[in-house]
This record gives structure tokens, sequence and C-alpha cells, in this order.
């Protein structure tokens, strides 16, 4: 089967789901216990994700490097350039 659209979850991820799902359950945005424990969580797999992508978290987003949107920039820009010279416009 074509899994274009879908990908299967790994094993590591629905179990840290899971226990996250059961034991964690709390609101990050809650001041309480349970929303301060969900939030370190969240917290810690901001920072794993923005270390994976070698990004960086500016106010609490994770912001990658724009180098791939600049290489698009180019290529776009080239493709124009090289349609203008084929059709002689």
């Amino acid at each position: 089967l074509d899994n274009a659209a879908t990908t299967p979850i790994a094993q590591e991820v629905i179990d840290v789901m899971h226990e996250s799902m059961l034991e964690n359950f709390g609101n990050p945005s809650s001041t309480h216990q349970f929303g301060r424990q969900a939030k370190n969580l969240v917290e810690t797999a901001r920072k794993n994700i923005a270390n994976l992508l070698n990004a960086q978290i500016i106010k609490g987003n994770i912001t990658a490097d724009n180098k791939p949107a600049s290489y698009s920039n180019l290529f776009i820009k080239e493709t124009d350039l090289i349609y203008k010279k084929v059709n002689n416009n």
C-alpha cells in the first residue's frame, strides 16, 4: 500500500504517547501540578525537536534556518530566467 499520505507510527512513539496520556494528562497552560508536568514534557519535546532539526527556539516556536526558502526562491528565479530564454521573452 501507498504511504504517501500516511506513515505508520513507530512503536516507541506510541509507547511515549500512551504513557503521557495516562500519566501526564494536564493542560500545559495550567498552573497546577498536572499542568506543570505536562508543560515540562512539551518544553522537553520542543527542545529535542529543535536539536534534531538544528534549529532554535524563539518565543516558544521552533525556528529553522531559512536556507531552504532561499534555495526555493533561487530555483524559481532561475527557472523563470531559463523559461524566458527558451521562449525569447
